[in-house]
């Protein structure tokens, strides 16, 4: 065992606790169905697991977005169809 990890285990006894958690919770079983379906999950915890990195992933993005802000000025779809039909661009 490297000596770091050892000395971490040495100093605190809850190491493990923090890296590796078993929780028992009560899901309603329809929608845990409708998560293994909707994401493929083999078992129950790759769909537990799954839909908590999906909500983070989310909330990650919600929190990047408020930093950028909106692009008013950023190309629009219609803006993007007329570039595509102009022939200066499509040389």
């Amino acid at each position: 065992m490297p000596s770091g990890l050892q000395s971490e285990l040495d100093n605190n006894p809850n190491f493990w606790y923090h890296i590796i958690m078993k929780t028992t919770i009560d899901i309603p079983d329809e929608e845990l169905e409708k998560v293994m379906r909707y994401t493929g999950a083999r078992t129950k915890r790759e769909a537990v697991v799954r839909a908590i990195k999906d909500f983070n992933k989310r909330q990650k993005l919600a929190e990047f977005s408020k930093i950028l802000g909106t692009f008013e000025d950023f190309m629009t779809s219609e803006d993007l169809r007329k570039m595509r039909e102009d022939r200066e661009w499509n040389r």
